[in-house]
């Protein structure tokens, strides 16, 4: 791994991190009823992960282009601020 790589991926971990995207995963774990945060007791069962909402967001994105005036369902987790903020980790 070269250091421009090495450096791209400190900062995709650190804009994971931050307070905008926090409240962006909250907001859809919120909207798609898995409100509850993980814990130790947890089965993986009461939440969504980051990874899991970019790979929604890239299906969103995907279908939005492919029918643009067709609801995709995939697109149904997020909201317009949503979007944009992930708009901005892909700038």
């Amino acid at each position: 791994m070269d250091e421009n790589e090495a450096e791209t991926l400190k900062e995709q971990r650190d804009f994971a991190k931050s307070p905008a995207m926090l409240y962006t995963l909250k907001a859809i774990r919120e909207r798609l009823g898995f409100d509850q945060e993980e814990d130790e007791d947890s089965t993986g069962d009461v939440s969504i992960s980051l990874k899991e909402v970019l790979v929604m967001y890239e299906v969103c994105r995907f279908e939005r282009a492919k029918e643009p005036e067709e609801p995709s369902p995939w697109c149904a987790a997020f909201d317009e601020d949503d979007l944009t903020v992930k708009k901005t980790d892909m700038a």
